[in-house]
């Protein structure tokens, strides 16, 4: 009986078949549900980092902006998140580089919960 139980936790917990298991790669079973065995997505953090500007920095110096990506409910759970900007300073020439970034923040939680 324990040989039963371990082989078929084995054949549900083996990664070879999760997808095939009723699953998706989105963390949704067939019917539509959520999969409550599978780990759920709360927060996505980005960092990035450039050169210090010339007129606040010294030039070994290196500005960091963090991009947090949250959802009340969890990513996974809400289907996206907002967007939380973290840094001491971060200079920009213009807006379109901060719209840039967050894209790119974008694209990656979308790719990461299959929107």
């Amino acid at each position: 009986m324990e040989r039963k139980i371990i082989n078929d936790w084995m054949r549900n917990n083996n990664p070879d078949n999760m997808n095939t298991n009723n699953t998706d790669n989105n963390n949704t079973m067939a019917s539509g549900e959520k999969n409550p065995h599978m780990a759920q997505l709360e927060t996505v953090t980005f960092t990035f980092s450039q050169e210090a500007n010339c007129v606040d920095g010294r030039s070994d110096d290196v500005e960091t902006l963090t991009v947090e990506a949250k959802s009340s409910l969890g990513i996974d759970n809400d289907g996206g998140a907002f967007y939380v900007l973290r840094t001491e300073q971060w200079a920009i020439d213009g807006p379109n580089e901060i719209n840039e970034l967050i894209k790119r923040c974008e694209t990656a939680v979308n790719a990461i919960i299959g929107a």
